[in-house]
């Protein structure tokens, strides 16, 4: 799993460290559709009765969604880095004197958005929190396995859909829910949370799992 949580500590910092810059990239997909074809002799073929099979269109919109479909369904924060900051929301702490927002370390991986912390309201219990990255996920996402470390707790998901559009290898994803306080220290035993972690992983099961 590509670790972000150093930089999202030092995002609530006090100072003048700016976000992280993410270069990211669109895929385009076209549709090509089959044209009647006559047969030899000049007879012409009968119209196939059953119409093409229309493309199936990628659902994703959170995590796995490509960079336009990200952005068509998230609001760019303009006081950071293109790409890297989502979603300003002044309920949440601020960022370097800015604006919190729902969304930063924003990062896109071959055109699609595989790396990001979302900012949780304070004192956020696990069950709300598992409900909000489920929320993040294709619907047929479920657990894999689950683990409470000393500083962290992980949830090891894993979907089918990602796997289809994003690729085989794509299928898993672990989220990892911090009590990040303000000097940026992740809270020992941590039984409510602010912040969780969204990344690619392929661990089995949680002693597989990275650690916090």
């Amino acid at each position: 799993m590509c670790r972000v949580g150093s930089r999202r500590r030092r995002l609530y910092q006090q100072n003048n460290a700016q976000p992280s810059h993410y270069f990211i990239g669109i895929d385009v997909v076209g549709l090509c559709v089959p044209a009647d074809v006559g047969e030899p002799g000049g007879t012409a073929r009968p119209a196939s009765t059953s119409a093409a099979s229309p493309a199936v269109s990628d659902p994703l919109t959170g995590y796995g969604a490509t960079v336009a479909a990200w952005n068509a369904h998230h609001t760019p924060d303009p006081d950071f880095d293109p790409g890297a900051v989502y979603d300003p929301d002044p309920s949440l702490p601020k960022i370097n004197g800015h604006t919190g927002a729902k969304y930063v370390e924003v990062n896109a991986g071959d055109g699609r958005i595989l790396n990001y912390v979302m900012n949780l309201p304070a004192s956020t219990k696990l069950p709300q929190a598992v409900v909000i990255a489920e929320a993040e996920l294709p619907a047929d996402a479920k657990i894999l396995w689950q683990a409470k470390l000393d500083s962290c707790v992980q949830l090891e998901f894993v979907s089918p859909t990602l796997g289809r559009y994003v690729g085989k290898d794509a299928t898993q994803v672990l989220v990892e829910f911090e009590d990040v306080d303000a000097d940026g220290d992740s809270t020992l035993n941590p039984t409510v949370f602010n912040g969780a972690t969204l990344g690619p992983d392929n661990s089995a099961t949680a002693a597989q799992g990275p650690g916090c």
